[in-house]
């Protein structure tokens, strides 16, 4: 099993340029800003959604007891 300290790996020198570049950093920060919108909107949309089928419940019972109560 290969460590990850290990330093026999090799990389190209591309690689080694672009990871201690900002370009890499600002990257990694902007993908992890991204996903963690990406869980708040989807958070937010399943509440939402949630409270719409409560909201919409609710409503059917109300008419339903007053449909009864006409009855």
């Amino acid at each position: 099993m290969t460590s990850v300290t290990d330093t026999s790996i090799s990389v190209p020198l591309w690689f080694e340029r672009f990871y201690d570049s900002v370009y890499f950093w600002t990257a990694v920060g902007a993908g992890s800003l991204l996903i963690a919108v990406s869980v708040i909107l989807v958070c937010r949309l399943w509440y939402e959604t949630k409270e719409a089928q409560r909201f919409l419940a609710d409503k059917e019972d109300a008419e339903r007891e007053k449909e009864e109560l006409s009855i």
